[in-house]
C-alpha cells in the first residue's frame, strides 16, 4: 500500500496502518520533511498488532 504524505504530518501513515492487513507493507513519501519523525514506537507497535510486514518510508537523506 503506498501513501502520499503531507510534508510533517503523519496522519495519512496512521490512517493506512488501520486500513492495512496482515501481510501488508507500507510504502510512505515523507517529502523530505527535517522537523520531526513520521514514525515512532506507538505507532510500530499497532503496525505489528495489525500484522503489517513492513513499513518503508522515503524519508529526509543526508550525507
Amino acid at each position: 500500500m503506498t501513501v502520499d504524505m503531507i510534508a510533517g504530518d503523519n496522519l495519512l501513515l496512521h490512517q493506512a496502518i488501520y486500513a492495512g492487513s496482515e501481510g501488508y507493507v507500507l510504502i510512505a513519501d515523507g517529502k523530505g520533511h527535517e522537523g520531526n519523525a513520521y514514525l515512532g514506537e506507538l505507532m510500530a507497535g499497532a503496525a505489528h498488532a495489525v500484522g503489517l510486514d513492513g513499513i518503508i518510508i522515503d524519508g529526509l537523506g543526508t550525507l
